[in-house]
């Protein structure tokens, strides 16, 4: 048996969007006075879903702080809104670049990382 892999279409990586649970954005084309707010890590993952983006997904941490900010301590079903998320997009470097160009309104001042991976397979 052996390891192929399978990184056409560019260099594949993960890029990790980090923030806090309860981050919200205000829904495009809400009303003035009746502003509608999603969640960051929501929006995040429709609007990669709608780009093409190869896979979107988000986690949480029971425990951590975000650039220097408090330590939160938090269960998973019962996240306070400080608690530090991240999502996790991957996809070939050129097209999460274009993502991150095209979204900078939501995820700028956000701390990003960007992981070179590979797609492998057994054969």
């Amino acid at each position: 048996m052996m390891i192929g892999t399978d990184n056409e279409g560019g260099k594949l990586g993960s890029l990790f969007i980090y923030m806090a649970y309860g981050e919200k954005v205000i829904e495009p084309g809400s009303s003035k006075f009746f502003r509608r707010k999603n969640l960051l890590h929501r929006t995040l993952v429709s609007r990669a879903k709608q780009d093409g983006i190869a896979t979107a997904i988000t986690g949480c941490s029971a425990f951590g702080f975000i650039e220097q900010g408090a330590i939160v301590a938090g269960a998973y079903e019962l996240a306070p809104p400080t608690q530090p998320m991240w999502v996790e997009l991957r996809d070939n470097q050129a097209k999460l670049k274009g993502f991150c160009n095209k979204h900078a309104d939501l995820i700028e001042g956000h701390t990003m990382l960007f992981r070179p991976c590979e797609r492998w397979t057994l054969n």
